[in-house]
């Protein structure tokens, strides 16, 4: 077992063995590093590159508002283009980020049927979208590939998911991905529209807090407290009965003596067992003694 590991994310040596690079993993230091170089990662994936160029770069899909009634009929598509002459790829099986990487028994797929002379099936998320290649997967200058995207969902809500768009480069077999951003909403335009802001979100402007002098206070009537609210009726004072003060203010037993702090003739008044018909005296007592206890721990404090 090695002293010491070297963390690729915070480029720095951490604490050898499983359990010292668990809580490496677990730390604040190391999370927040993750997740700005996922996101970094995440925003590198989502440009153009290597000669292909994929539309809807800045905005993603959106395929806006869908009432549930016409959700079969909702459908967008990306356009593949290559940019550069030497531009050659073949395009492998979109995916989507929610789903596995692999193919599960609980995957649907979907096959688009084209003019053309191949066709191929996609993977799709069982819940939210499903897409699909049409045409020759083969890209190059001139010869554009489309990706449809189907919307499969009824309930209303927002939706939103990432396509993983692969690339193999025929020369030398190179792969890289690129991804799109798919949104939709579901839902009655109308409502959703009602629902939408109607002016900028603006933040409240931060101020210094400003003292208060004892001069500039003016004085006032209190706001009420107990007769803020008119309670039906008042609940009655239930003070300790004379038989048992004695008893209940019997002080404690020190813990040190390994003893039972409680004494013993305290102990004595609370029945055995807990029933209906002992159930109000059990807790009456145990209400008293919290009251004899609360006026020791307040005598003792201001000693």
């Amino acid at each position: 077992m090695s002293a010491s590991d070297f963390c690729d994310v915070c480029q720095c040596k951490v604490p050898g063995g499983a359990r010292g690079r668990d809580v490496h993993n677990r730390g604040k230091a190391h999370c927040r590093k993750a997740g700005l170089r996922t996101e970094a990662v995440l925003l590198s994936t989502h440009r153009d590159r290597n000669g292909v160029s994929i539309s809807s770069q800045e905005t993603g899909l959106d395929f806006g508002v869908v009432e549930p009634g016409r959700v079969s009929r909702a459908f967008k598509s990306f356009v593949l283009k290559a940019t550069t002459e030497t531009a050659d790829f073949m395009v492998l099986e979109p995916r989507w980020t929610s789903s596995s990487l692999s193919i599960r028994a609980n995957t649907s797929c979907v096959t688009f049927l084209t003019c053309s002379s191949r066709l191929l099936t996609s993977c799709a998320t069982p819940r939210s979208f499903s897409c699909g290649l049409e045409g020759d997967p083969h890209l190059r200058r001139g010869r554009d590939v489309r990706i449809i995207v189907r919307l499969h969902v009824t309930e209303i809500g927002t939706y939103r998911d990432t396509l993983e768009i692969r690339f193999s480069r025929v020369s030398n077999g190179q792969l890289f991905s690129v991804t799109r951003t798919v949104k939709a909403v579901v839902g009655d335009p109308a409502d959703y529209t009602l629902l939408l802001p109607t002016a900028p979100y603006v933040p409240r402007r931060r101020s210094d807090r400003q003292e208060i002098n004892d001069v500039d206070v003016v004085p006032g009537v209190p706001p009420p407290r107990l007769t803020a609210i008119a309670w039906r009726s008042g609940l009655k004072q239930h003070q300790i009965p004379e038989s048992y003060r004695p008893t209940l203010y019997l002080q404690p037993k020190r813990s040190d003596t390994g003893e039972d702090i409680v004494p013993t003739e305290i102990r004595s008044l609370f029945p055995n067992t807990l029933s209906l018909s002992t159930h109000a005296s059990r807790f009456c007592l145990l209400l008293w003694l919290e009251e004899v206890s609360m006026a020791y721990v307040v005598h003792f404090t201001h000693l």
